[in-house]
């Protein structure tokens, strides 16, 4: 199902801004989505990594990881393993934009956690595949923005200073899924 997985993709669905169509043509912009960043614990995300590591979930994880800046869960359990950039959406102490810092999804929205019903609409009510898979179809038609894209490492979120709340970001994927058009400039 090439428009599920092109759920952080579409040359403007980065996860929320810039909605549109991803054509054939591969200089095309990668879709940016738009939308809030928790973060996890201090801790946890290096847990979840080791355990992805360990071969011991459907979607694991190189040992060593690739080098990334930021290190967080996603939507959509198919981009375990995919690098993204994401930023802070406003401006820095100068006036100036933040800049995009190269991220590593290594997690993605788990049921135990209130799963993609928690991320898309902010609260803990259960989804079944089939209706989750189709507000997944709606994000990437950019129909529809999620709630949160994204909960980042906790030393991305001491470094933010957003412990404790939630920050709005910019989320764009940089590798294609298997059978897409890559969407790296």
């Amino acid at each position: 199902m090439v428009m599920k997985s092109t759920l952080l993709l579409t040359a403007a669905v980065t996860l929320i801004t810039g909605m549109g169509e991803m054509g054939s043509d591969t200089s095309a912009e990668p879709m940016v989505l738009t939308g809030m960043a928790s973060q996890y614990g201090q801790g946890r995300m290096e847990a979840t990594i080791k355990v992805r590591q360990a071969g011991r979930t459907a979607y694991g994880l190189p040992d060593p990881l690739p080098p990334a800046e930021v290190y967080f869960a996603t939507l959509d359990c198919r981009d375990v393993g995919r690098r993204f950039e994401i930023r802070r959406t406003g401006v820095d102490a100068e006036g100036n934009p933040y800049a995009w810092e190269s991220a590593l999804a290594t997690d993605c929205a788990g049921l135990r956690d209130g799963g993609i019903g928690f991320m898309l609409f902010n609260r803990h009510t259960p989804m079944s595949q089939r209706t989750a898979d189709e507000w997944l179809r709606r994000v990437a038609a950019g129909e529809y923005q999620p709630v949160f894209v994204a909960e980042v490492d906790y030393a991305t979120a001491v470094r933010w200073n957003t412990v404790g709340r939630g920050r709005e970001v910019e989320l764009r994927r940089l590798e294609a899924a298997p059978g897409e058009v890559s969407v790296a400039q």
